[in-house]
């Protein structure tokens, strides 16, 4: 198995070319900015930045830009008009979305193989719109009235007091004894060990 020093060597020459490289293709099309910038790449490790170069390079040639493969994930995820959701992928770094993009390509490649169909877009709702009753109109008036009435009469018979309140105990409360807890006899030390 080749080391990455090795693969810099072989590939780059020498890993200030491949920092090189790796900022050329690291554009505000396909990046999002992480780096330290004290740091930079040049500190990075040969393996993390072969890496690095590898996936834009793979996802400049794939998609051209970052846009569109969060559009590619929206749409074999099945959730292209959830905005919110896209806004959140736009945040995520490259890495994450080329390996999202993977796995709901794999998906999506298993329910084609099954036979499983795609998801059909909801129909949108008819708004509900009120039918006129049968009813005359002034049976309608009457009925409410008359229930009414007798409610409020319920409602004047049964006047509650404060002092009934206060003086009845709560069900929800146990009563508070007045005794002190019994005391538990202290545990005795046993005697020294003898050696």
């Amino acid at each position: 198995m080749a080391t990455p020093l090795s693969l810099v060597k072989e590939r780059f020459e020498s890993k200030e070319k491949l920092v090189a490289a790796v900022e050329k293709l690291a554009t505000k099309e396909l990046w999002v900015g992480r780096v330290n910038d004290v740091k930079g790449l040049k500190r990075a490790s040969n393996k993390k930045l072969i890496r690095l170069h590898d996936l834009l390079e793979d996802a400049k040639k794939r998609f051209g830009n970052r846009d569109k493969l969060i559009q590619s994930i929206a749409e074999l995820a099945q959730r292209p008009k959830d905005k919110d959701w896209v806004a959140r992928l736009a945040s995520r770094p490259l890495a994450q979305l080329l390996d999202m993009h993977r796995s709901f390509d794999r998906a999506a490649k298993a329910r084609a193989k099954a036979g499983v169909p795609e998801k059909k877009p909801k129909k949108e709702k008819k708004p509900m719109v009120k039918k006129p009753s049968t009813k005359p109109a002034a049976a309608k008036a009457e009925a409410p009235k008359a229930e009414a009435k007798p409610v409020e009469k319920k409602a004047e018979a049964k006047p509650k007091t404060e002092k009934a309140e206060k003086s009845k105990p709560s069900a929800s409360k146990p009563a508070a004894s007045k005794e002190p807890a019994a005391k538990k006899p202290a545990a005795k030390k046993s005697a020294k060990k003898e050696e």
